[in-house]
């Protein structure tokens, strides 16, 4: 039997001659998000003797009853798909989103526990390889903490971000303000992206938006803001995520630019990295956009749509998990090196080190 077709969840039971079989029924797609059911298949064989078969029958009965493997002997073969994720369930991330958290049996990942121990130890170079090779799912229970730990480790004045944000809504919430719109948003090429949140989590998105407003006036044109309090409030308490963007913000460029020039700078960057490390890509546009570089620097000028607005959300999640790390530099080399292959395939699998294999290789 081929464990790579897909086999239903339903089972038919024939009987011929005396002999029972259980088996799986064609293959039938579902309609619900082109995913498939956890499924199990089993089929066994009894012998051309009457009493014998009953014997066998009951047999498998009084075994499943009392939860006890059926006997792999005498033909009979059992095939059953490991489960990997355990059946509770759990309330979701925060109340601003569907997300729920799953608990995974087999350790697959790496571990929280272990998270704790490379940043306290400060094993940096460990902490990067980990958060490369380690593709958590978009629902993997690590998500609760791991963004917070990740940003809240060197900043000392994390509790005091989150005090600092309840004490300004409580102030803008009695003041009954109605207008809850931040006024940066009106600025031109603001990527503006909620990633699914539910209602209750944009208005908090918009409130988030106002109080980062208020404590850095100095701020005047973030492209990627909307979108990257978006996708923090799929994980975290609306207080934990204004002191995860206000330690972000406060590391200048790094990890965030805050200027139109730092932006406008940004596509001579990737134009570089894209002339050093991709040069057949570069060449083949240079060909069909004409000799000039800035028609290309032209084509690069909204590539925080590409990533913050176009990229399926759980390649975006994991791009974050090293970007909170490693900073804007990842995601050059995400953008110079996967996006176009990413929108091209839909089976694509994005790894972040594979961003640093192609390098490595020259292509």
């Amino acid at each position: 039997m081929d464990l790579n077709k897909t086999p239903n969840i339903s089972i038919i039971e024939e009987q011929l001659n005396s002999t029972t079989f259980i088996s799986e029924c064609p293959a039938t797609c579902s309609n619900e998000g082109n995913t498939l059911e956890n499924f199990f298949i089993r089929s066994y064989r009894t012998s051309g003797n009457e009493s014998s078969s009953k014997l066998s029958r009951l047999s498998i009965i009084i075994r499943r009853s009392l939860k006890i493997g059926t006997r792999r002997g005498d033909g009979q073969v059992v095939h059953e798909k490991k489960k990997v994720v355990q059946d509770k369930v759990s309330p979701p991330f925060t109340e601003y989103t569907d997300l729920r958290p799953e608990y995974f049996i087999v350790p697959k990942y790496g571990s929280f526990d272990f998270l704790n121990k490379l940043v306290q130890n400060k094993q940096f170079g460990q902490l990067k390889q980990f958060l490369r090779e380690n593709s958590w799912p978009v629902t993997h229970e690590i998500r609760k903490h791991l963004w917070e730990v990740l940003i809240s480790y060197s900043d000392k004045e994390f509790e005091s971000s989150k005090f600092f944000y309840r004490e300004q809504i409580e102030s803008l919430l009695k003041s009954k303000v109605q207008n809850f719109r931040p006024a940066f948003l009106s600025e031109p090429g603001i990527v503006v992206c909620d990633h699914g949140l539910k209602e209750i989590g944009v208005i908090n998105l918009q409130r988030l938006l106002i109080v980062i407003e208020y404590a850095r006036p100095e701020i005047r044109f973030v492209p990627i803001l909307y979108p990257l309090c978006a996708i923090f409030l799929h994980y975290h308490p609306v207080d934990v995520a204004f002191a995860c963007i206000n330690r972000l913000l406060a590391q200048g460029n790094k990890f965030v630019f805050q200027s139109e020039i730092a932006v406008y700078a940004s596509r001579y960057t990737l134009l570089s990295m894209l002339k050093k490390f991709k040069k057949r890509v570069y060449n083949k546009l240079k060909k069909r956009l004409g000799s000039e570089e800035n028609k290309i620097v032209e084509l690069m000028a909204n590539w925080h749509f590409w990533i913050f607005k176009c990229l399926p959300f759980p390649y975006l999640v994991r791009l974050i998990d090293c970007f909170l790390f490693e900073g804007f530099f990842l995601i050059f080399l995400f953008y110079a090196f996967k996006c176009p292959q990413i929108f091209a395939d839909k089976n694509f699998c994005f790894c972040p080190q594979n961003i640093f294999a192609d390098k490595a290789e020259g292509h």
